[in-house]
This record gives C-alpha cells, sequence and structure tokens, in this order.
C-alpha cells in the first residue's frame, strides 16, 4: 500500500476513534476531536491516568501506570477494528456505520464489545480495576472532590461506549458489505481482547507489574 493510502487510512480510524469516543458527531479533524467534548472526553478518559499523580504517592503512580497500560491495550485494540471495519469508500467513519455489525460480523462486533466494556470501566474487565485505583488513590489522599469528579466523568464517558455497543447489536445496519477476512489481524486483536479480560480478572497481576516498573 502507497504511503498515501496509509495515511488516508490512519486519518480515517483516527477520526473513526474519535466517533466512537464522542458520539459520532460530525465536524472532527484526523485527531478525532470535537469541540463540543474534547474539553470533557479528552481530558476524563485519555489524560485520566494524570490524576494519579496529584497523589504524589507511590499509590498513585501505580494506579496511572496501570491505567496508561490498560488505556494502550484497549484503544490499540479498538483501533485495529476499526481499521478492519474500514472499506475502500471511506467507511466506518461515523458511529451510524457500526449498526448491525453484530450481524454483518459477529466475531468483529464481539471483539469491539470486549473493548468497549474494558474502555467504559465495566467489570470484570482491566478498564474498571484501572479506574477504580485512580479513585482509591484520589481517596487515600483525601482528594474527596477529585474523585467525585473521576467517577462522574467515567459516568458519563460510558454512556458514549456503551452506546457503541448498542448499535453493533441492536440496530439494524445500512451497510451489507463483507467484511474483508484477515485471520491474522482478527487473531491479534482476539488476544488484544482477552488480555483485557484476563487482567481484569487478575488484577494484582497487572497491580504486581505496576509495582515492580516503578521501584
Amino acid at each position: 500500500m502507497a504511503w498515501a493510502q496509509i495515511r488516508r487510512s490512519g486519518c480515517r480510524s483516527s477520526r473513526s476513534c474519535g466517533a466512537l469516543a464522542a458520539g459520532g458527531e460530525p465536524d472532527r479533524d484526523c485527531t478525532g476531536q470535537h469541540p463540543a467534548h474534547a474539553g470533557l472526553l479528552g481530558h476524563c478518559q485519555r489524560r485520566f491516568h494524570t490524576i494519579g499523580f496529584i497523589t504524589a504517592g507511590q499509590g498513585g503512580y501505580r494506579a496511572a501506570l496501570a491505567y496508561t497500560l490498560v488505556y494502550v491495550l484497549t484503544t490499540l485494540g479498538s483501533f485495529g477494528v476499526v481499521l478492519l471495519a474500514a472499506q475502500e469508500a471511506g467507511e466506518a467513519e461515523e458511529l451510524e456505520d457500526y449498526k448491525g455489525l453484530a450481524a454483518r460480523d459477529p466475531m468483529l462486533a464481539l471483539l469491539m464489545m470486549m473493548l468497549m466494556f474494558s474502555t467504559a470501566g465495566v467489570p470484570p474487565f482491566a478498564g474498571f480495576w484501572a479506574k477504580l485505583w485512580i479513585i482509591q488513590a484520589l481517596l487515600d489522599a483525601h482528594h474527596a472532590g477529585l474523585a467525585t469528579l473521576a467517577v462522574l466523568t467515567s459516568v458519563v464517558g460510558a454512556y458514549y461506549y456503551l452506546r457503541v455497543i448498542w448499535f453493533m447489536y441492536f440496530d439494524a445496519g445500512r451497510m451489507q458489505t463483507p467484511i474483508e477476512r484477515q485471520p491474522l489481524a482478527r487473531g491479534v486483536l482476539a488476544v488484544n481482547a482477552l488480555a483485557a479480560l484476563g487482567l481484569g480478572v487478575m488484577p494484582n497481576a497487572l497491580l504486581a507489574l505496576c509495582t515492580s516498573l516503578i521501584r
């Protein structure tokens, strides 16, 4: 694939990931930012981990590192799903394009659902523990106001991610074009999604890793 095609594909996918996080609104640039949501979801999701550093303690640093690792894991997985769902005609750029994905490609929809659950902070996925540890670190450092804000923004962010799942499984889709089968890419995404689940089922493993890294 020529560089221009790679760049266009990456731009579409970045924009699509932004659309998934911000409710599929139009008028966004290649970074996926939208004026109505950048201040909210931008700080509440992509920079959620920075709150952990406010505690200036080992617990906060460990929580921030755990959140960063989980966020990278789920974001890369979601980016991969978007790349597979995108078509040469420029599909999968809006939230509407994911309607009916479960009927169109059950495996891809399942992987996206797992990644969205983790990003939204739904147990038993890793994203739940990553956010919980941030909130616990804030409470331990007597930052009750910030902990409350973190909870509220997590709830708001979860609405948008769970909305993606609703569209995939409960809304009829306008797209009927089969999605290309790429076994290797799907295998990598499956490992990614299962890792988000596995780290949530065994959170102590993730916590131990982060503890050893910050020592």
